[in-house]
């Protein structure tokens, strides 16, 4: 699992782009040097709420949405292949188990 500052770095990198912006850019709108701009999504730097409210004003949105970071969004056709690869690789026993596991589920539509 990746660490939370790689995740965010990942995230601020996202924002940037989305907003069509450079490190330089981004670093002059938040009123931070482009090299640690750089060193933040790269996850190397441990950046302050200070700093982390500077890069959201800078990127122009709401500091909660630097942590709605991609690992919370599911891939949902990966999910299913990757599932359906362990049910193959399950023994007879362990599909009879798995079977009375997903009757507990309620499953909505």
């Amino acid at each position: 699992m990746e660490d939370i500052k790689s995740l965010l770095g990942k995230r601020i990198r996202e924002l940037r782009k989305q907003k069509g912006l450079s490190q330089e850019e981004l670093g002059w709108k938040s009123e931070l040097h482009f090299t640690y701009i750089g060193g933040v999504e790269r996850g190397e730097k441990n950046c302050s709420i200070i700093t982390l409210e500077k890069i959201a004003k800078g990127l122009e949105i709401n500091i909660n949405d630097l942590f709605d970071t991609p690992s919370h969004k599911i891939d949902i056709n990966k999910l299913k292949k990757e599932i359906n690869n362990k049910i193959n690789l399950l023994s007879p026993q362990a599909l009879i188990a798995l079977k009375e596991m997903l009757k507990l589920i309620d499953i909505k539509k």
